[in-house]
């Protein structure tokens, strides 16, 4: 998982940035008053490229990871393992049996699969919103799923999947 995430980061780094480099080629080429109104966007996607390749190679390495756990773990997040913890404390008060502790570790690895996903998602989503302004007819799908993402982070944590990838 951990590896394909870092193929994948690279991949979309790098693709970024080939685009980039044809926009420009192509606007020197043609010098067109279309392409002279894209600067902002190629600063947008030139910073983009380079930090997904710096999350890429980060994340591979994992010093990346440790920054992230420290600089994430104030937000808001894993509002899920708080209503696990409340329905545990309450079959701990009732005596009853249905949660055992390997149920409990197969739902915590499943909040940790569900926190990458939702992560990868707000990745994603952010990268589609900055490179497909032609093929966006309604840019409320990126605007979805980036918001899905962040509902998705809080709820199940932004950083709940990184000690897996240690």
């Amino acid at each position: 998982m951990k590896y394909g995430l870092v193929l994948i980061l690279i991949i979309i780094g790098i693709l970024t940035l080939l685009r980039l480099r044809g926009i420009y080629l192509k606007k020197k080429i043609y010098n067109t008053t279309e392409m002279k109104n894209q600067d902002f966007l190629n600063q947008i996607r030139l910073i983009l490229g380079f930090s997904y390749i710096f999350l890429g190679i980060g994340i591979l390495f994992n010093y990346l990871i440790y920054f992230m756990m420290w600089i994430l773990d104030p937000l808001p997040d894993r509002v899920a393992f708080f209503l696990i913890n409340k329905i545990v404390e309450i079959q701990n008060s009732l005596n009853l049996d249905f949660l055992t502790p390997d149920s409990l570790n197969l739902i915590n690895l499943i909040f940790n699969f569900l926190s990458f996903l939702f992560f990868f998602e707000l990745l994603l989503s952010v990268w589609y919103m900055l490179h497909s302004y032609k093929l966006i007819n309604n840019p409320k799908v990126a605007f979805l799923g980036i918001i899905s993402g962040l509902i998705g982070c809080i709820l199940f944590g932004f950083t709940a999947f990184m000690p897996y990838f240690l």
